[in-house]
C-alpha cells in the first residue's frame, strides 16, 4: 500500500511499545465497543513526506499522533499514572518493525478532552500528540 505503509508500520510499532511496557491495550483510531475500559486509542493526525531534492525518492515521514487513555467518567487524577506509563514507552523512543525504522518519537504537546455520548455518558481523553519519524527499509 504505496503511501499508507508509513502510517501502518508506525502504528504497529506505537501499539507494541504501549502494549509492552504498560498494562493497557491500545487500538488505532477506534476502541471497540466491548472492550473495557481504560484503554489507549491513537490515530495519526498530520502525517508529511520529507523528500530529496530533484527526483529522488521519499526519504522519511514524520507523522503525529494523537494518543491518548479514554476512560469512563470526568475524572483525571486516575488516569494520570496510565499517562505517566505511556508517556515513558514513548517519549525520546526508537525502534523498527520488519519493514520500517521508527528514528525518533517525541511528545509534542500534551491533550486532554471531555465527551459526552447520546446516552449521557462521559469519557475522558489524556495524552498527547506524538511525532514519529519513520523511514521504510
Amino acid at each position: 500500500m504505496t503511501g499508507v505503509s508509513e502510517l501502518m508500520e508506525a502504528g504497529a510499532w506505537i501499539r507494541k511499545q504501549i502494549e509492552d511496557n504498560t498494562t493497557l491495550q491500545a487500538y488505532m483510531e477506534m476502541v471497540p465497543d466491548d472492550v473495557l475500559l481504560p484503554a489507549v486509542r491513537y490515530s495519526a493526525q498530520f502525517p508529511h513526506d520529507v523528500r530529496g531534492v530533484g527526483a529522488f525518492p521519499r526519504i522519511l515521514t514524520k507523522i503525529d499522533w494523537l494518543v491518548v487513555v479514554i476512560n469512563r467518567g470526568m475524572g483525571l487524577a486516575n488516569l494520570v499514572p496510565l499517562v505517566n506509563a505511556i508517556d515513558a514507552a514513548l517519549e525520546n523512543q526508537s525502534g523498527s518493525t520488519p519493514a520500517a525504522l521508527v528514528l525518533a518519537c517525541q511528545r509534542q504537546e500534551p491533550f486532554s478532552l471531555m465527551e459526552t455520548d447520546r446516552t449521557g455518558a462521559s469519557f475522558r481523553q489524556v495524552g498527547g500528540v506524538y511525532r514519529t519519524t519513520v523511514q521504510m527499509v
